[in-house]
This record gives structure tokens, C-alpha cells and sequence, in this order.
């Protein structure tokens, strides 16, 4: 009797059975794992844009971000250096 209520009042028209319950629930595990999936490729996309490179002098990490900027760069090698101390010691 209060089963029946509740689907009433729910809308449900056609009997629940255990299966069609573990399908609901694993098209919605589906869903929510494309859609996580989607939000870590965009994800990876904006990253790709950045980068993070060792310096050529003192092996410091140096974050490039998408302009070019962030180091230092020598003409004649293209190596990278995270300040123009290390440029310096290095040329």
C-alpha cells in the first residue's frame, strides 16, 4: 500500500524491478564519467598551454606560459634561462 503511494506520487507507472534499478544507475554513473572525462580534456587543453621547462644554467624550473615569456632565451642555441644572472654566467 505505501509502496504504491510512493510510485504514485513519484510517477512511476510500470513496476520497478532490480534490474531496471542497476541499469538507471549505470547510465548515470555513465553519464557522470563522461562528463568528468570531458571536463579533464578541457582541462588538459588550457594546461597544454603552459608549460614548465628547466632552466640550462642552474636546472631551476621555469614556468613558459603561452606569449613566450618567463625566461630567458640565448640567440645562438635557443637554450633557456630563468634570469639574465644565469643568461650571464652562461653566454
Amino acid at each position: 500500500m505505501v509502496k504504491q503511494l510512493i510510485k504514485n506520487w513519484l510517477d512511476i507507472k510500470e513496476p520497478t524491478s532490480v534490474k531496471a534499478i542497476e541499469k538507471m544507475v549505470k547510465d548515470l554513473d555513465d553519464k557522470a564519467f563522461a562528463k568528468a572525462k570531458n571536463e579533464y580534456k578541457f582541462n588538459a587543453n588550457q594546461l597544454k598551454s603552459f608549460a614548465e621547462v628547466k632552466c640550462d644554467g642552474c636546472k631551476k624550473s621555469i614556468i613558459t606560459y603561452p606569449f613566450g615569456g618567463g625566461y630567458y632565451t640565448r640567440a645562438t642555441d635557443n637554450k633557456r634561462y630563468h634570469s639574465s644572472k644565469c643568461l650571464d654566467n652562461n653566454t
